[in-house]
């Protein structure tokens, strides 16, 4: 299995070319399953492609979980090539079997804009991871993404939204989609006001 990561921090931002990221990623066929990141923050900042990503490429593993608890968070931007800043735990390529893993997210504000997005998604047979994401002040997309979806036979995940105010704007999505024979995912969303 690929370790645990554990970040204690008052700021953390993985910006452009960096992230925080444990992956699984072999020459031949592994039943591992990605490691565990847990970060604890005053404010988290993924910006300009930066990624915090815990994910499969081959092989059976899960994704491994990504557990975040932060005042503030904010995902936006992408690099120059168009690679976007995201939070991602998922398996990747058509040989994978293994499921997503599950994004939970605690923080008082969360802001997802400008192509940055959060996935437990899957292209290969396994299903997607769940997302979860509770926020004390709001949570806020603006050309941003929400996707618990998979691609390659297995099932969408769950996405729960909590806050008392939710906005989506400028063709954000929230999807827990099945783009082949599994059946989708279910959509929770808990908010004094949704815009």
């Amino acid at each position: 299995d690929a370790g645990r990561v554990s970040v204690l921090g008052g700021f953390v931002s993985p910006y452009a070319f960096t992230g925080i990221a444990t992956r699984v990623n072999s020459s031949i066929a592994t039943a591992a399953n990605g490691g565990t990141i847990q970060i604890n923050s005053g404010s988290l900042e993924v910006l300009n492609g930066g990624q915090i990503s815990s994910k499969i490429t081959i092989g059976s593993g899960r994704g491994g979980d990504i557990n975040i608890n932060s005042s503030s968070v904010l995902v936006s931007g992408a690099k120059s090539d168009g690679g976007a800043s995201a939070i991602i735990s998922g398996s990747s390529g058509t040989s994978t079997t293994g499921s997503g893993g599950n994004i939970n997210l605690t923080a008082g504000s969360v802001r997802v804009e400008d192509g940055g997005y959060l996935s437990s998604a899957t292209t290969g047979t396994g299903n997607a991871g769940d997302i979860s994401v509770n926020a004390t002040d709001r949570i806020a997309l603006r050309r941003g993404a929400i996707e618990a979806s998979a691609s390659g036979g297995g099932n969408g995940g769950n996405i729960a939204l909590s806050a008392p105010a939710i906005q989506l704007a400028d063709s954000s999505r929230v999807a827990a989609s099945s783009n082949s024979s599994g059946r989708s995912g279910d959509i929770l969303v808990e908010a004094d006001s949704l815009v």
